[in-house]
């Protein structure tokens, strides 16, 4: 399955803040929009790190002395801070472009957000909910997925699915909404 994961600030939005947020997104704006949603996230510093090296700009050897993959990083964050000043810098537009294209997939993002804009897909806004749906699982989990370790994403699914399981439990004895928070 696939799927979309806005994540909005924790701040008191009405439905209809939240409605046009969501129609805010259109095929032509979503790349610049992801764009800037990825800026300053680790998953763009280690992208452009592997882009950096394989385009020689960052040596893994030097003078037959290895670099550690920790001085590797500090590096590639010295010059990726100094290639951002730079207009359409080839090695930075090729990470961008493998974490929009290659792990995000925007393609597809594209192909959705342009038949929710003929009205071929209807957007339902639910919520707030505290418990997330068992079938955005994994894209919450996926969400997180360049700062959490593999280890933790696996620990967090399980939070979820046990939050899930607790609701249903606690539902089936008062007959409350979802809507209603679970957390303590």
């Amino acid at each position: 399955d696939n799927g979309f994961m806005l994540t909005i600030p924790r701040i008191p939005l009405s439905k209809s803040d939240v409605e046009k947020l969501v129609e805010s997104v259109k095929p032509g704006n979503i790349r610049s929009i992801l764009e800037k949603a990825i800026e300053h996230t680790e998953l763009l510093r280690r992208r452009f790190r592997h882009c950096a090296v394989r385009s020689f700009m960052l040596l893994r050897r030097y003078m037959d002395r290895e670099k550690s993959v920790h001085k590797l990083q500090l590096s590639a964050e010295n010059l990726l801070n100094i290639v951002k000043e730079l207009k359409d810098f080839p090695i930075l537009k090729e990470a961008y472009r493998e974490i929009l294209e290659d792990f995000m997939d925007i393609q597809h993002a594209i192909e959705v957000l342009t038949k929710i804009d003929r009205g071929e897909i209807e957007v339902t806004i639910v919520g707030p909910n505290s418990i997330p749906s068992p079938f955005a699982h994994n894209i919450v989990v996926y969400g997180y997925s360049d700062i959490v370790l593999m280890e933790d994403r696996r620990r967090l699914l399980q939070k979820l699915h046990e939050q899930v399981i607790n609701y249903l439990k606690y539902k089936s004895k008062s007959g409350t909404s979802l809507s209603r928070s679970l957390h303590n």
